[in-house]
């Protein structure tokens, strides 16, 4: 899912960056830096080329204040006054981005009032996350760094989203990797933000059946153009999941194993749609990284949704490390617990992922010790009892 082209826009002037050249949003420098910087514009005279600038110097500081996450661009288009050759390379650079790998449309907020294009059913998950359904059966899907669209039902994390209530009564979307949902002044919704700021506030709007209209910070509402059926609350997402589990078991993960079993055995599920793995137990559960345990791994998932996909980072010595829905780190602690809240990559966040050519897994850490999956049934205080 790759639409290529990130647009920005103003009342004077369009702002595009494509996807190779977006910096990094937690490395970007104050977008005014854009005015300090001599633009070259294929052999045009050095007397134009000052015009130009000054005309990007006195944009780029009303975009300080409208966007201050906006940082270092490497490309900047000018206003109006753009020259036919730059006109000319932006065109080219939209013919040349590339479609989603799926059948989904553009999502935009553009919508003037409520109405059946804005409703979506807010369907909540066991990890935390949400999913967003239309009427029409397709779903909300963002991808780290890429525009919005709305899909099919697809296998892994991009149609889940962390939903953060924000201290003046808006809500915002944190997608896999970390990132916030950004809606800019032309309705095109894009997962690039590193922060929560104002364009990443939406405002909700409950309709019949559980549904929501969002309402974006510019005014303008969430929606789908394209309707098909109708809603049918009655439809079940399509999730991997355990047949016969009946309800949810208590199982934990630690890096205490000295050999392999079937309990250090993990069942590996790729999911094409977003380059991300999730690892079932041998109960039936998925290795899971929920908010609510403050960064605790576990394997008591009995769906894999979004906190159940796995961004797998390659690293030396043909080692691994595992980033989560929040953009962090797996480590496994020396006592062998595993937490999912490392910012950054170490020693303790390498494993050694053995392969048993039968379609599972082992995680070695660091530490030499493998991660074993256990089943604990809680007693009446509360506490784990280890049981096989």
């Amino acid at each position: 899912m790759n639409l290529g082209i990130q647009e920005f826009e103003t009342d004077d002037e369009a702002v595009m960056l494509t996807a190779s050249q977006r910096p990094d949003p937690v490395t970007r420098e104050p977008a005014r830096s854009a005015s300090r910087r001599t633009l070259a514009f294929f052999g045009v005279a050095a007397a134009s080329a000052a015009l130009l600038l000054a005309v990007v110097s006195v944009t780029a500081s009303s975009w300080t204040d409208q966007r201050p996450r906006l940082r270092k661009m490497s490309q900047v288009t000018t206003s109006k006054l753009d020259t036919s050759l730059v006109s000319e390379a932006l065109t080219q650079n939209k013919k040349e981005s590339s479609l989603p790998p799926f059948d989904g449309q553009l999502l935009k907020a553009e919508f003037e009032e409520t109405s059946a294009h804005t409703f979506f059913e807010e369907i909540q998950m066991e990890d935390g996350t949400v999913s967003y359904r239309h009427r029409n059966g397709l779903f909300i899907t963002a991808k780290n760094g890429e525009h919005a669209v709305s899909s099919p039902s697809v296998p892994g994390s991009t149609q889940f989203f962390g939903k953060i209530n924000n201290d003046d009564d808006t809500i915002s979307f944190m997608v896999y990797g970390g990132s916030y949902l950004t809606v800019l002044p032309s309705g095109i919704v894009v997962a690039d933000a590193a922060n929560i700021q104002s364009w990443q506030k939406f405002t909700q709007k409950k309709g019949d059946h559980g549904t929501i209209a969002l309402r974006s910070p510019h005014g303008k509402y969430l929606g789908v153009q394209k309707l098909g059926k109708e809603f049918d609350l009655a439809e079940e997402r399509s999730m991997l999941t355990k047949d016969d589990a009946a309800k949810a078991i208590s199982v934990i993960t630690t890096a205490v194993a000295d050999s392999i079993g079937s309990k250090e055995k993990f069942a590996i599920v790729y999911n094409m749609a977003d380059d991300t793995a999730s690892f079932k137990t041998k109960y039936g559960t998925f290795l899971t990284a929920p908010a609510r345990l403050d960064g605790l791994v576990s394997g008591d998932s009995t769906t894999a949704c979004g906190r159940e996909a796995f961004s797998l980072i390659k690293r030396d010595g043909g080692k691994v490390s595992l980033q989560t829905f929040d953009g962090r780190y797996i480590t496994a602690l020396t006592h062998g617990f595993l937490v999912g809240d490392s910012k950054q990559l170490g020693d303790w966040e390498s494993f050694v992922m053995e392969n048993h050519g039968d379609g599972t897994v082992s995680f070695k850490s660091y530490h030499g010790r493998y991660i074993t999956a256990s089943k604990v049934p809680l007693s009446q205080d509360g506490a784990w009892t280890f049981a096989e």
